[in-house]
């Protein structure tokens, strides 16, 4: 039982601090098995006109600003995961706050749970992982960063949970895995964190409470991070299992035995070799089949905007990798394609990431061009200034000029490839929406028009100095 929550939540005044997600599950979950709760729902106005079975009637809506006072008011705090605890009014709330998935923890753990978490490829390896134990015959949930709360599947009970686990929904403390797998810490969501340090100390407490820790990069990977950021080494992370796969080029390795090849699967990279073959290493731990997990592994597609090939479309081959959130996710989608024939879409919310060690490594490798819009355009540009990639570098003012600009850049028969390397709240609710904007705009695309211009070998006078 969570120390923060009583034996039952009846006559508990309960705040639900966010309409997204996890706000709309938590309040139904309320209602539905807490009928004795007294729930107020936090939210803007826009958020309230949704079409929850139990809306308006089990709980109350408050839409006026939120404070520190209205919430002490409460018995408990239930806050959606993107609510900073570090600002206020989260800050100065002295009843207990807990994320959503305290409550399945506290009153519907079933099964045995596989928390996945690191900087980049946790969607991609949780959803690889559950695929391939639902290929071995176990009954499987997907569950949280993904998209679904834990709190969809109260009435589903599965051998096995797997839980994709952002930074935020660690930090939370509430999640207590049977096996933790760390993929790879890279500097992240700052803005929410408030340090580098933060953030790495907040993503590692979903390892204090898991017997069991795997890693998806050797030790000094994370030795080499948590150092630069005076960070800690946390004791567990020393306990923890490095993997005993090597990704070498395009190969997974066993020993001296190459197991796994890039061209065994539509998945592109090698860092989805290392989500792989923290996968298999998890098979193992659990005592599995690890030759029949190669196989069903096989068999996996790319999750939507995750390198996720569009087509072919006018002279060009597409490519939405809207997920790309930072830039060393922007890397490893350009090592996926020939640079030297593709031009990379850069740029969205400011999260005031360094960007210098991208313009670093581009050197060796640079692309065809590069287009920067969004928010953090100026800090792009500005790290490409004083490291200069021998290519284009074209501005542009929103995704839509970004897409053209593309065209006029991109040699014939070569890729553009949109790997924002940064967030989409400039201008995107979420990564999902950019990503869907991007494929409606190549739907919407006069091809003629474009195929005119390439002929003309014709380009704006806007690349960058």
């Amino acid at each position: 039982m969570n120390a923060r929550l009583p034996p039952t939540l009846s006559g508990q005044r309960i705040a639900v601090w966010g309409y997204g997600v996890e706000g709309r599950a938590t309040a139904s979950y309320l209602a539905r098995y807490h009928p004795g709760s007294q729930v107020t729902v936090f939210c803007p106005p826009q958020e309230t006109g949704g079409t929850d079975a139990h809306q308006g009637r089990r709980w109350t809506f408050c839409t006026k600003a939120v404070t520190a006072d209205k919430l002490n008011s409460f018995d408990l705090v239930i806050k959606s995961p993107g609510i900073s605890p570090y600002r206020p009014p989260a800050s100065d709330v002295t009843v207990p706050v807990i994320g959503s998935a305290a409550l399945w923890f506290a009153y519907h753990r079933h099964g045995k749970i596989i928390a996945v978490t690191g900087t980049k490829g946790k969607s991609t390896t949780a959803s690889l992982l559950a695929h391939v134990l639902n290929g071995l015959g176990e009954t499987v949930n997907l569950a949280g960063n993904i998209g679904t709360p834990l709190l969809e599947y109260v009435d589903r009970p599965a051998t096995w949970t797997v839980l994709e686990t952002s930074s935020y929904q660690a930090a939370a403390g509430d999640i207590e895995a049977d096996c933790a797998v760390l993929l790879n810490l890279f500097p992240e969501h700052l803005d929410w964190h408030g340090s580098e340090a933060r953030y790495y100390q907040d993503k590692l407490r979903l390892l204090e409470a898991a017997p069991r820790i795997i890693l998806g990069q050797p030790l000094a990977h994370f030795e080499n991070r948590l150092s630069a950021a005076q960070c800690p080494l946390p004791p567990a992370l020393k306990c923890a299992q490095s993997p005993r796969w090597q990704v070498r080029k395009t190969g997974l390795y066993h020993q001296s035995r190459c197991v796994f090849s890039c061209d065994d699967w539509i998945l592109q990279g090698q860092h989805n070799l290392h989500n792989l073959a923290a996968v298999l290493q998890v098979i193992e731990v659990l005592g599995l089949s690890v030759d029949s997990a190669l196989q069903t592994a096989r068999e996996f597609l790319p999750l939507p905007h995750r390198l996720q090939p569009v087509g072919h479309i006018g002279a060009w081959h597409w490519i939405n990798d809207s997920i790309a959130s930072t830039p060393h996710a922007s890397l490893a989608a350009l090592s996926t394609v020939d640079a030297k024939t593709t031009t990379m879409i850069l740029g969205g919310y400011d999260r005031q990431l360094d960007w210098e060690e991208f313009a670093r490594a581009i050197q060796s490798n640079p692309p065809a061009s590069l287009v920067v819009t969004g928010a953090n355009a100026r800090r792009i540009l500005k790290a490409l200034e004083k490291y200069p990639p021998a290519c284009q570098v074209v501005p542009a003012a929103d995704l839509a000029e970004a897409v053209k600009l593309a065209t006029c850049y991109t040699p014939a028969g070569g890729t553009i490839l949109l790997s924002p390397g940064a967030p989409s709240f400039d201008a995107f609710p979420d990564y999902a929406a950019r990503g869907r904007y991007f494929e409606k705009l190549l739907r919407e695309m006069d091809v003629k028009s474009l195929q005119g211009r390439l002929n003309s070998d014709s380009a704006p006078d806007n690349v960058a100095p």
